[in-house]
């Protein structure tokens, strides 16, 4: 939400994400593979979203993450469905794991839209 709210490039978060998802692949990360999709889908949703509004404030912005953020337990409990493949967090169900990424992605939403829009309006000011 940072570089979403900072840069007026149309697909600042897809961007932001694309990053994170290529760092997320390198297999010194640690990280599962699957991470790198989740990082695109946030992004894309959030930049999906913030087209449908012209000047969103920091509110609408952390709703807008939290939908960003909740992609990554559904996609991932669509993708176990009827599958060998389990995941951890939604091996026993939706509910807790929904909501706790909307909240975190909200707060989380909340926190990057204000910086970002700090820093954009302290840059102005020079």
């Amino acid at each position: 939400m940072f570089a979403r709210t900072l840069s007026t490039e149309r697909h600042a978060a897809t961007m932001a994400a694309a990053s994170a998802a290529a760092l997320s692949a390198l297999p010194v990360a640690g990280m599962n593979p699957s991470a790198a999709l989740s990082y695109l889908l946030a992004g894309l949703v959030v930049d999906s979203l913030t087209r449908l509004v012209r000047r969103p404030h920091p509110g609408l912005l952390g709703v807008f993450a939290a939908l960003g953020h909740v992609t990554k337990p559904l996609w991932k409990f669509a993708l176990t469905k009827g599958a060998t493949v389990h995941f951890g967090s939604v091996a026993n169900g939706l509910g807790i794991t929904v909501a706790g990424h909307l909240m975190f992605g909200f707060v989380g939403g909340i926190a990057g839209a204000l910086a970002g829009l700090a820093v954009r309006e302290r840059l102005r000011r020079r």
